[in-house]
């Protein structure tokens, strides 16, 4: 979109020409054009076309006017979002399809301005040999052969632990994240299937030595080890989540 219906016509206008063989760009072809189409009134006639294409920057600014064109376009993407959702909420339609269909829009706004830019892989050895390989060393999680096959978490990944169900998949990412939180890091657990209470006690008998048996028995003998363990956990920075319909917006927001 463009910021007057003017520009709009003349890019328009362009962008048709530039699809025809041979056909120069420039001032008077662009008149000619939109004079055929009936539109050159609606830019100005021909002294305002001038004017417009006279505001041209110089291109040894390109670079900059470029950004500065981005950062408009992405504003004025953000009021008409703003505006969607303002519609959104007047509308008779359920909450939960209001909040996902904007939901949805505000994340596509978010991928679309968050472009990768392509870099060769001699540049990019290049830069990590002159950072040093030493220096990637990345999270340890408390498991030395673990860490020494993975050198660490690394920013930035993506890691599935996977395995068939009852395996211990929930029960090994619970150690790694309390080895992690005791090595004073911080942790945000999200458990789609598990509540919180359960893996809060799954890491209560982790750390006192008991089965979940032996804790509910609310026999007094244990209540030392209990508390003591307690105590140890209530000192970590972990957080758990366990809302099942959370979305990924939702969850990075939280982190």
């Amino acid at each position: 979109s463009f910021r007057s219906d003017v520009f709009g016509i003349i890019f328009a206008a362009m962008r048709s020409m530039r699809d025809e063989v041979n056909q120069e760009i420039d001032c008077a072809t662009i008149a000619m054009r939109l004079d055929k189409q009936g539109q050159l009134a609606d830019v100005g006639g021909p002294v305002e076309l001038m004017a417009c294409m006279e505001a041209v920057p110089h291109a040894a600014h390109i670079a900059s006017y470029a950004r500065e064109m981005l950062d408009d376009s992405r504003r004025r993407q953000l009021l008409h979002i703003g505006s969607a959702f303002v519609r959104h909420s007047q509308s008779h339609d359920p909450i939960d399809e209001v909040l996902a269909r904007a939901e949805g829009e505000l994340h596509a706004a978010i991928e679309d301005s968050v472009r990768p830019t392509d870099e060769s892989i001699g540049s990019i050895l290049q830069a990590a040999t002159k950072a040093g390989f030493a220096k990637r060393k990345g999270l340890e999680v408390g498991f030395p052969k673990l860490d020494w096959m993975t050198s660490g978490l690394q920013p930035g990944q993506l890691i599935y632990l996977a395995a068939r169900p009852s395996i211990g998949k929930s029960a090994l990412a619970m150690n790694l994240s309390q080895n992690v939180c005791e090595a004073d890091g911080s942790v945000l657990f999200v458990s789609l299937e598990m509540t919180k209470l359960d893996l809060a006690v799954r890491m209560l008998c982790r750390g006192c030595g008991l089965t979940r048996h032996h804790i509910n028995s609310g026999k007094p003998e244990y209540n030392p080890r209990i508390m003591a363990a307690a105590a140890q956990l209530d000192r970590l920075q972990l957080f758990i989540s366990d809302h099942p319909d959370q979305t990924i917006i939702q969850i990075s927001s939280m982190a």
